[in-house]
């Protein structure tokens, strides 16, 4: 019988894994930023966050809009996602005016009732005076 000798091909050896992509990767050929290895084609795809904060009068319209809750529990979520810290930042104060406009809501609200209830000519505003309805 004839022995058959397996050639012996030599193996990569793969270090790490892109992130991203989730590609094989060889010691040497990965890119490592912020302390993540990326493969060529991912590196530059992950340099950039998706949302840059508003600036200026945007910013301002945006705070004015985190003041309904909805839309600032909505624009506080979609920038505490980023991983940017200025980014994070912004969405920690979109969500303080949202706890103020909640606020801002029940205050009205109250008032509203109190108010309700001196002009009803009742007392206290829950009592039924006899009468023609």
């Amino acid at each position: 019988m004839k022995k058959i000798l397996k050639s012996r091909v030599k193996k990569p050896e793969y270090k790490t894994a892109c992130v991203s992509c989730g590609m094989l990767l060889q010691e040497g050929s990965e890119n490592i930023k912020g302390g993540k290895n990326y493969c060529g084609s991912c590196v530059n795809l992950e340099s950039e966050s998706c949302f840059k904060r508003p600036k200026g009068f945007l910013k301002f319209l945006v705070y004015l809009f985190c003041i309904n809750p909805v839309i600032g529990f909505l624009i506080g979520t979609l920038y505490h996602s980023q991983q940017d810290k200025q980014n994070r930042d912004f969405a920690r104060l979109c969500y303080i005016i949202m706890a103020a406009g909640i606020l801002l809501c029940l205050f009205i609200f109250i008032l509203m009732a109190v108010a309700g209830s001196f002009m009803s000519g009742a007392e206290g505003g829950t009592l039924i005076q006899e009468g023609y309805y």
